[in-house]
């Protein structure tokens, strides 16, 4: 995968021992992490975006693709462990305004939040970690636990399978090699 680099689930952890649930950085975090949402996006989506269904859904604006996100509806199969890491993802995303990252019932620039993500990252002792790598490292995620192209495609709201085979791609290549069997969606300690 080229360009920016998706957070491991260390530096995922470290970030959220650093940073607990209540604070703006774990909001900051969280909410692009568990939607895949770029900051443009994230910052723009609260609870006018969770239908009847429990779905939350949005348009990428980078694409014009629809994302679907589990937010009080069952999980799929593959995403089953991840629960408890979805109530955390709920509790920090706090905003009080139409936004879930609303500040002073504003919602946070997009520039502003790319910077707070990794300014918040350089606290936490992570260096060279983006918000945009967040989005990645939670479809890679989904690949490795045994999401589908399919899968991928609506989580992240991109428009055409051949955008997320990268992820499915790779994933499929350790497995060949190595032991690596489907597991359920990372879920790093939560500080």
């Amino acid at each position: 995968m080229i360009g920016f680099v998706a957070w491991d689930s260390d530096e995922i952890a470290t970030f959220r021992a650093r940073w607990p649930v209540g604070t703006p950085a774990r909001a900051a975090c969280e909410l692009p992490y568990w939607t895949a949402a770029r900051t443009n996006d994230a910052v723009m989506i609260g609870p006018g975006n969770i239908g009847p269904d429990g779905i939350l859904t949005f348009l990428q604006s980078k694409t014009g693709g629809r994302a679907y996100v589990p937010w009080p509806n069952p999980l799929p199969e593959f995403a089953e462990g991840c629960a408890d890491e979805r109530e955390a993802v709920k509790a920090a995303s706090t905003g009080t305004g139409q936004t879930f990252l609303a500040v002073a019932s504003r919602p946070r620039s997009v520039k502003g939040l790319g910077n707070l993500i990794a300014d918040y990252a350089r606290a936490a002792g992570i260096k060279d970690r983006s918000a945009h790598g967040l989005r990645k490292a939670l479809l890679t995620a989904i690949a490795e636990a045994g999401g589908t192209s399919h899968a991928i495609m609506a989580w992240g709201g991109h428009s055409s399978l051949s955008e997320v085979e990268h992820y499915t791609k790779a994933v499929q290549v350790r497995r060949h090699v190595g032991r690596e069997r489907g597991r359920n969606v990372v879920s790093p300690q939560r500080g």
